[in-house]
């Protein structure tokens, strides 16, 4: 009746990804007309890991973890190649850093795929970029379009198993200031 169907997958003993071990699986999903003829054909990164806060402290699979961060990546306004962007995230993980922020705007796909590989977590910051005294919080048509926009983010990048984190907004403490 409404053209939905829900599959269930499920992998045998799945290895965890983690920083240190960035394992991703690889999903393919293909579309068939009537006829056997192949309509579409998306593979797509995917893997399996648990990040959790209890009492203000980070577990990672179950297990106590502290993140090492950095403040965010270069990805702003100026466009970059994937060769650049690879050997960028390969100096920041050198560094020791296992979870970044992406702010301001979002990042294009290249920026996560490449965290998704080399094994560093993600916040990925939502459409309140900045101060609220920047914003109509109280405009009906403001709250519609935010959460359209937060949907719309949501929908395009959850793909990308990097992204542990789901920032709504950035220095919103600015609030407390006004």
């Amino acid at each position: 009746a409404s053209g939905k169907t829900r599959i269930v997958l499920e992998v045998d003993d799945p290895k965890p990804w983690t920083p240190g071990s960035p394992y991703l699986y690889s999903l393919q999903t293909k579309m068939f007309d009537e006829n056997d003829n192949e309509l579409q054909n998306i593979t797509q990164p995917a893997a399996f890991f648990e990040l959790r806060v209890r009492d203000s402290e980070f577990y990672l699979n179950g297990k106590p973890y502290f993140l090492r961060g950095q403040n965010g990546f270069p990805h702003c306004n100026v466009p970059h190649d994937r060769p650049y962007i690879s050997a960028y995230v390969r100096k920041v993980k050198q560094q020791g850093v296992e979870i970044s922020r992406f702010h301001t705007e979002p990042p294009c796909h290249a920026w996560l795929d490449e965290c998704d590989r080399q094994g560093i977590m993600v916040i990925f910051e939502m459409p309140l970029h900045g101060s609220i005294g920047c914003y109509a919080y109280g405009n009906p048509v403001f709250a519609e379009n935010t959460l359209e926009e937060i949907c719309a983010l949501i929908k395009e990048y959850r793909r990308h198993p990097s992204i542990a984190l789901w920032s709504l907004g950035n220095e919103m403490i600015v609030a407390s200031e006004r």
